[in-house]
């Protein structure tokens, strides 16, 4: 008698994962003002929220920048997969910063921010990736805000002319 034998054919999808490095990230991450001052100027000014987190190594050199997520006027929709996802395949992450935006112009910190950064502190310490900071930066004013360390706050200068606003 012969003997039959089932396989199943399994097809597996390659998955790429890059790093962009824009010229304009920092090579190191050791003040918020500066985290603040490249989050201006790396997160659109299109009226929308934007979440994104600077991926770093334990001495805080700057290895990639994610954008997480695009919302709407008044928010944003975030969960910890996205955040930490990235720090996660990128090898050496050790911790992140994370910043997003209000196009209000207003860099008021709110409930829901807190909430925010509370939980993804508690995630980051699940899967051993530190949060260090989350920033607000306002679009229009320049001006920035700690969430973790309010009294970390201030105007992105830009770094010609020296007004308010980041880059003219």
């Amino acid at each position: 008698m012969a003997k039959t034998t089932n396989t199943t054919e399994f097809r597996l999808h390659e998955v790429l994962f890059k790093v962009v490095r824009p010229e304009r990230v920092l090579r190191t991450a050791e003040t918020s003002e500066a985290v603040a001052r490249v989050a201006h100027d790396l997160l659109p000014d299109d009226g929308r929220e934007h979440f994104a987190a600077l991926l770093v190594d334990g001495r805080l050199r700057v290895l990639g920048w994610h954008l997480v997520a695009v919302g709407g006027l008044d928010g944003v929709k975030v969960c910890a997969r996205e955040v930490f996802g990235a720090a996660l395949r990128v090898l050496g992450t050790d911790a992140v910063i994370l910043v997003h935006n209000h196009p209000s112009g207003a860099a008021q910190i709110s409930r829901e921010d807190r909430a925010l950064t509370r939980a993804l502190v508690k995630a980051g310490k699940i899967v051993g990736i530190e949060v260090l900071d989350h920033l607000v930066v306002a679009h229009g004013s320049g001006k920035w805000q700690s969430i973790l360390y309010p009294q970390k706050r201030g105007v992105v200068a830009c770094p010609i002319c020296r007004q308010p606003g980041g880059w003219h």
